[in-house]
């Protein structure tokens, strides 16, 4: 059984490595396009437009995450029927929250963009254009989580790559028309989003209707089923409401302190925090469903597989962060040509948060398996919504805009040890495995690399492109050597032995 679940992984995890490598080099080449075609403001405009509709997922993300969870171990238990009330009851309840975040959207998102932010009066209407535009992609991602949610759940990950790869060809399009129409760019990149968000929508709801028994539509609704998901959600609230405060809460700050140009530099780094956690996510995607469904068979199963997880994500990450965070400034003016102030900086200091929040994904995932929410929330949550307030504070005492970043990363690596203790009081896991297995071995791949590089550079002047080389190559020499286990070497060679005759 364990080890039919490692190549189910291996196997969707491959599937969305192929997706993964395809939607970066697009999107990189995307990101570019958009930015040159909109020019720095309006690409800022509408990041931070978007950012305002991103804060009423606070109302949604918790709910979306109940409801993965509530279809993953249905679907693990082989019952068809109870999955379909499952599915349906979703299908009502974010219908019902869609209704309430478009209420909220249009009385207070409206009236913020318009008398609170930032914005060139020249501009103003354009970015009410993309405001009501960004509402209806919201809506519609909302009606598309539990059919996504079955799709991972299923673990079918080729069907999710195969639709990726469409999501991110048509937004290349849409980015290349930008080039060669006289309309308003910021507007039309609003509307060429929201159609293709509609054709994704269509696409995964035809896919899971023809595949997946238990996707047919009865507007059934099962009070008790709601009940056990708005218990699950309402303790997740506050965990979301920090994560959203942290990400468009602070872009928003940032726009009302500094204005739109700061925004395109937030942009730049968060299109490369999304970028590089496509790095882990192929993984994480594979092996979420598993560490939930082997919670039911064996705590101890499912804590070794997010002990393995968080240690293989940190060497996915930090293979490719090293030599960005080295060469941040050159790779960025080959990638954009035209770069928006704070953008090296930003840039750099989102590669660390990044490295730091890989420690948490597996371990969340483990608590969501649990159903044990309330103390964890109440204090995890609460470490993490200090972001917004301290970033706050930092900002009107004079800091630069850099602060928000310090202020994320200082409370991540809290937030690390917090989660430890907290899912111990939970389920009996040790804690110095974790630091045996995971930290420590981290520790020496970090070390192992700054400190060859150190010496290396103090030898030999490495700059542009041959600094990128040399730093991939270190820092995945010592992931190789100090982040992997004997075990998984050997696992490495047989599978590419096999591959090869």
């Amino acid at each position: 059984m364990y080890s039919t679940g490692k190549n189910r992984i291996a196997k969707n995890a491959m599937f969305l490595y192929i997706r993964m490598l395809l939607v970066l080099l697009v999107n990189l080449y995307i990101s570019r396009l958009i930015l040159n075609g909109l020019g720095i403001v309006d690409y800022g405009i509408y990041n931070v437009v978007g950012g305002v509709v991103g804060m009423f997922t606070i109302l949604s993300n918790s709910l979306s995450n109940a409801i993965s969870r509530f279809l993953t171990l249905s679907i693990g238990q082989e019952h068809v029927q109870d999955t379909n009330i499952i599915f349906n009851t979703s299908i009502c309840i974010q219908g019902l929250i869609s209704i309430v975040i478009l209420f909220f959207c249009e009385l207070i998102g409206v009236w913020f963009l318009n008398y609170k932010m930032v914005i060139p009066i020249s501009r103003l209407y354009a970015a009410n254009w993309v405001l009501q535009l960004s509402i209806f992609t919201f809506l519609l991602g909302l009606i598309s989580v539990p059919y996504n949610a079955l799709i991972i759940a299923h673990e079918k990950m080729s069907a999710f790559a195969y639709i990726g790869i469409v999501e991110v060809c048509l937004k290349f399009l849409a980015a290349v028309t930008l080039f060669y129409v006289s309309f308003d760019r910021l507007v039309l990149w609003a509307v060429s989003l929201s159609f293709i968000s509609l054709i994704i929508r269509l696409i995964t709801g035809i896919y899971c209707s023809h595949f997946f028994p238990e996707c047919k539509i009865k507007f059934l609704f099962d009070r008790a089923v709601f009940k056990h998901m708005g218990g699950f959600a309402g303790w997740s609230f506050i965990g979301e409401a920090a994560g959203i405060l942290k990400n468009e809460g602070t872009n928003i700050l940032l726009n009302l302190f500094f204005g739109p140009i700061v925004n395109a530099a937030n942009g730049v780094a968060m299109q490369v925090n999304s970028i590089i956690f496509q790095f882990s996510n192929g993984f994480l995607t594979a092996v979420n469903p598993q560490i939930t469904k082997r919670y039911n068979e064996s705590f101890t199963k499912s804590y070794q597989l997010v002990k393995d997880s968080t240690r293989l994500c940190f060497c996915l990450i930090f293979i490719i962060v090293i030599p960005l965070l080295y060469s941040t400034k050159y790779l960025l003016n080959i990638w954009l040509h035209n770069v928006p102030d704070y953008s090296v900086s930003f840039v750099r200091l989102i590669l660390v948060l990044t490295v730091v929040e890989v420690f948490c994904y597996p371990m969340i995932t483990l608590q969501r398996a649990t159903g044990v929410m309330r103390n964890y929330q109440l204090v995890t949550g609460s470490i993490h919504l200090l972001n917004f307030p301290l970033s706050l504070l930092l900002m009107k005492i004079g800091f630069e805009p850099e602060c928000v970043y310090y202020v994320a990363i200082f409370l991540g690596i809290i937030n690390i040890w917090t989660r430890l203790y907290m899912l111990k009081r939970i389920i009996p896991i040790k804690i110095s495995e974790f630091v045996h297995e995971v930290v420590l071995r981290v520790l020496f791949v970090i070390l192992s690399t700054f400190v060859l590089l150190l010496i290396l550079q103090s030898y030999i002047h490495l700059s542009g492109i041959l600094l990128f080389i040399v730093s991939l190559s270190i820092s995945f020499i010592a992931s190789y050597l100090f982040g992997i286990t004997n075990k998984e070497k050997e696992n490495i060679f047989l599978f590419i032995y096999s591959k090869i005759k």
